[in-house]
């Protein structure tokens, strides 16, 4: 019986923590860095209404005042993109073709090489990032995916290039998940 009894409080608590867990996993939290303001318009590309995606004024108030830096992104980079890997990626099915146009830079605000001063076995590794300040509409997932910068990576050796273009998260400013290490 004292069993039993011991096993059904233990039961409980374990439903009610569970319940409790569940809970605060399902408050959804608005993400800060998707546009708030949601309408319908006419997407010219596809001819039909789709959601379209603009920041307000305080969304676009806090961008202004969050500016990329480019020492934190350089000490970013270069853990994320170690000479090793680099090295790996760098091959000869990856090299970069030629007539390609890279990354289209809407606002560059860093452009600077990485590895400065290392022997990395390439001829030059360079960085620049394309930053999206929020003020255009965005149709569908390039709003609701929405990022604010874009950074390619580009490599050297001899007559070979290539590039790794990807984006940082948004939070990238923010958080101390990328504190340098």
């Amino acid at each position: 019986m004292r069993s039993s009894v011991l096993f059904v409080l233990i039961s409980a608590c374990s439903v009610l923590r569970s319940a409790a867990q569940t809970t605060n996993l399902d408050r959804v939290v608005p993400d800060p860095y998707i546009p708030k303001l949601r309408t319908i318009e006419t997407n010219a590309f596809i001819g039909k209404p789709a959601t379209a995606y603009r920041f307000s004024e305080e969304q676009l108030a806090r961008m202004a005042g969050t500016k990329l830096e480019t020492n934190r992104l350089v000490v970013y980079l270069e853990q994320k993109w170690p000479v090793e890997r680099l090295k790996a990626h760098c091959s000869k099915t990856n090299t970069f073709p030629k007539n390609y146009q890279n990354l289209v830079a809407i606002r560059c605000p860093i452009d600077t090489d990485l590895y400065k001063g290392r022997a990395t076995g390439f001829d030059r590794v360079w960085v620049y990032v394309s930053e999206d300040d929020g003020h255009a509409t965005y149709i569908e997932e390039a709003g609701s995916e929405w990022h604010r910068w874009t950074y390619s990576i580009n490599v050297t050796r001899g007559k070979r290039h290539w590039v790794i273009i990807e984006r940082l998260p948004n939070d990238f400013v923010d958080s101390s998940r990328y504190d340098p290490r």
